[in-house]
Formats: C-alpha cells, sequence, structure tokens
C-alpha cells in the first residue's frame, strides 16, 4: 500500500498519462491519499498485533488487510480509467466537478477550470461586496462555453465591458453557472441553489437541443439515465456515489457504454432537433416534449417573480435557424409563451444573421432555388464558421455578439448605465 502511495501520486502522473496527465492528476491524487492512509493503518495495526499475540486482533487484522486490498485495488483501478468532469447529483442528474481541471478535447491545449461552487468561472466570494452588481447566466454547453476556456465565455466578455462601461456599479461578477447538457429543469435547480450569490438579475439561455434532450438522457421520459457525461442517473445519494465515484463502479459504466450509446443513438433517431423544429406543433412527441420545457420555464419565470428578480431568456439559434426563416418555429413558441409570462426575451437569431449572412440577395436566391440547408450551410462555411464552432455551440466571435447584445439590454433595462458620474 505505502508503495502504491509512493509509485501513483500527482508528482508521477505524467509517467503514466503523458500529455492526458491533467486530467488524471486528480484521481492519482485520491490513490495516493487513500494508498498512504490504509498503509499506515495496516502497518500500525501489524505493530500492535506483534506485541499483543491476540487471535482475536489477528483475525480482525485479516479482515481489515482483506478490505484495505480491495480499497486500494478500487482506487487504483480509478486512476487507469479516470473520473469525468461531472459529478452525481440526486437531483439533477449531474453537475461540475468543484474543483475539477481538465483540457479541451481537440488538443487545442486549452484548459477548462471549474471552481469551487462547481462553476466554469473564476473563483468569487458567496456573500456579495457592497455596490457590486451579480448577473447569474443560466444554461447548457452554449452558456458553459463548450471548447473554450472562461476568458472566452459570453459571461467573461461582458463582465469585461461591463467593468470598462457601467458606471453605476463599484464592481461586477457575472457568475457563469452553465453546465454542458443540462435542459430547463436540471437549470432550475440550478437557479435555486444559486440563490445564495444574491444576483441582481438572471439570463436563461435556450438552446434547441433543451427540447429533445431530455426524452433521450432522463429515465423519466424513457431515456437511458446516462449519456456523454458518463455520470449514472441515480435518485439515491449513496448509490449515485458508488455507481459514479468508485472504480469498479466506472468500470460497470465503461463496459455497458457501448449498449448505452446504441440506445441513444436510437433515441436521437427519434428526437432530433431538425424534425423537432419542424414538427413543433404537428407531430405528438414534440408537442409533448414542448409542453414539458415550457412547463420547466414557468418554474423559472415563478421563482424570479418570487424573488423579484429581472430574468431575461435568452434565445441561442442554430446555424441553420439563421440561414432559413422556415425553421424558427421554436423562436415564435419561445417569444409567445414569455410574452404571456411578461419575460424579456433576447433573440440572437436576427442578431446572428445581421453578422453572419454577408449577401442577403445572393441567399434568397439559393432558398427559392431550393437548396438544402445542408448545401447553404457547406457553400456559407466560412461565413457562419466564425462565429460557431459547429451547427450550435459558439466560438469566441459567437460569444463576442452575445456579451455586446446583453449589455445593450442591461443598459435598456437601466441596471446599468454609461452615464459618468456626477
Amino acid at each position: 500500500m505505502l508503495a502504491c502511495a509512493a509509485l501513483v501520486n500527482r508528482w508521477t502522473v505524467g509517467l503514466f498519462r503523458g500529455a492526458r496527465a491533467l486530467d488524471f492528476r486528480d484521481v492519482f491524487d485520491l490513490c495516493s491519499r487513500w494508498s498512504l492512509g490504509l498503509g499506515i493503518a495496516t502497518s500500525a495495526l501489524g505493530l500492535l498485533l506483534l506485541r499483543t499475540h491476540s487471535k482475536l486482533l489477528a483475525r480482525l487484522a485479516l479482515s481489515w488487510v482483506v478490505l484495505a486490498l480491495f480499497l486500494v485495488a478500487d482506487r487504483l483501478l480509478l486512476a487507469v480509467l479516470g473520473l469525468p468532469l461531472w459529478i452525481h447529483d440526486p437531483e439533477a442528474h449531474f453537475r461540475h466537478r468543484p474543483n475539477a481541471v481538465r483540457l479541451v478535447p481537440g488538443g487545442s491545449g486549452k484548459v477548462v477550470r471549474i471552481n469551487c461552487h462547481g462553476f466554469h468561472d473564476q473563483e468569487f466570494p458567496v456573500e456579495k461586496p457592497a455596490g457590486e452588481l451579480r448577473g447569474l447566466m443560466l444554461g447548457d454547453s452554449v452558456t458553459m462555453g463548450h471548447m473554450l476556456t472562461y476568458e472566452e465565455t459570453f459571461s467573461e466578455r461582458l463582465e469585461a465591458l461591463l467593468d470598462e462601461r457601467d458606471r453605476r456599479s463599484r464592481s461586477h461578477q457575472i457568475i457563469n453557472a452553465g453546465v454542458q447538457g443540462y435542459s430547463v429543469f436540471q437549470e432550475v435547480l440550478a437557479f435555486r441553489d444559486a440563490l445564495r450569490f444574491a444576483p441582481d438579475f438572471v439570463a436563461l439561455g435556450f438552446c434547441m437541443n433543451d427540447v429533445t434532450e431530455p426524452f433521450v438522457v432522463q429515465r423519466e421520459f424513457g431515456g437511458t439515465g446516462v449519456d456523454y457525461h458518463e455520470v449514472q442517473e441515480e435518485s439515491n445519494p449513496l448509490l449515485g456515489t458508488l455507481r459514479n465515484e468508485t472504480g469498479i463502479g466506472r468500470l460497470l459504466l465503461y463496459l455497458d457504454r457501448h449498449r448505452s450509446t446504441e440506445e441513444q443513438r436510437k433515441l436521437w433517431e427519434d428526437y432530433n432537433v431538425r424534425d423537432m423544429v419542424l414538427g413543433s406543433t404537428t407531430e405528438p412527441r414534440y408537442r409533448e416534449a414542448w409542453e414539458v420545457v415550457l412547463s420547466d420555464l414557468e418554474r423559472a419565470y415563478d421563482l424570479a417573480a418570487e424573488r423579484r428578480l429581472p430574468l431575461f431568456l435568452l434565445i441561442f439559434p442554430y446555424a441553420f435557424q439563421v440561414y432559413d426563416p422556415a425553421y424558427r418555429e421554436p423562436q415564435r413558441i419561445l417569444l409567445e409563451h414569455a410574452a404571456q409570462h411578461e419575460i424579456d426575451v433576447l433573440d440572437f437569431t436576427e442578431i446572428f444573421r445581421r453578422e453572419v449572412v454577408l449577401d442577403e440577395g445572393e441567399l434568397e436566391r439559393q432558398l427559392a432555388a431550393g437548396t438544402s440547408t445542408d448545401r447553404i450551410l457547406e457553400l456559407h462555411t466560412a461565413e457562419w464558421g466564425r462565429f460557431y464552432l459547429d451547427t450550435n455551440h459558439f466560438a469566441p466571435e459567437g460569444h463576442r455578439l452575445v456579451a455586446e447584445g446583453l449589455f445593450d439590454l442591461l443598459l435598456r433595462e437601466g441596471l446599468v448605465s454609461d452615464e459618468p458620474r456626477h
């Protein structure tokens, strides 16, 4: 056990994991601490046994050694398999692992750092300093900043804009509470938990897969209970920890990966975003999905109203919605529903269109000629690729547009002022 602690630790992780050492540093450190603690305890027990020669203690010591070896083996297995960026949550299914540090996939060398509160954000105190304006950003991977560092997200860019231009508040803290894969019901839970930070306003980012994803992932709606987060859904906290935070639990998830992936592939065929966009009001399965998501949005609206917090709904379009108005039925549904609840909406569809579409006449001719949306995206990759990493995640330039749009909205709502102080 002591040898394991000496060989498997945060200082030797580079020897075993090379370029991915950063992703495994926490599990190597965990294995080292468990091995060291159990090794010291076992050594002390052995010394005590040598002094007493008690048969009862000898039997207990044997049981202890078996248990300790099992625990060390489990930690070693965890060091081999690693832990994801997310941790089990009995209510929300998963959330960010506090203090986690991971490399962004793809070899860019970028690093995602999760703070002690579980946010893709810098560290900040729970108690709000006097004179500080705090905003809470809720959402999924678009809000979180998929494939980006925190400095590239619209949360940080908005904070920088406020520091530069707002003359009303002494300081600003824009809290990035976005989590990859979150749907609206999870964002409501995050909203409730983040009230302890005393935000002055809330922005909820809505992406189109918020309508379909619950039916692929959540068991309640026939989903698999596990997705690319590699966190098994479980309502019991203890069982959830055993299944997701132990070496054996991770091994079972790894062995079951192929089956769950195949199930999800079939579910995504039934619940894909493009079909949802076109069948939002006509197909029963998508009408049901909209009923669920609009109900969850109402919960967010009610929570904001109870706390007298301004809440803004941000509509994040897919790239094909920017080019083709025929795919904008979800925007109409969201705008109509928000108006019924007197919620301010910032629809980024037209904002992105003004920046992305460089030749409106050419686009109109292509649409009139019946050119498929996929072909249009292929023809205009250089244009929308400046603002999108893929068809739904924003590149840094896209996040810049969101930050600027949000600043203008806060200015119109009177939450900030760019007038000099008198």
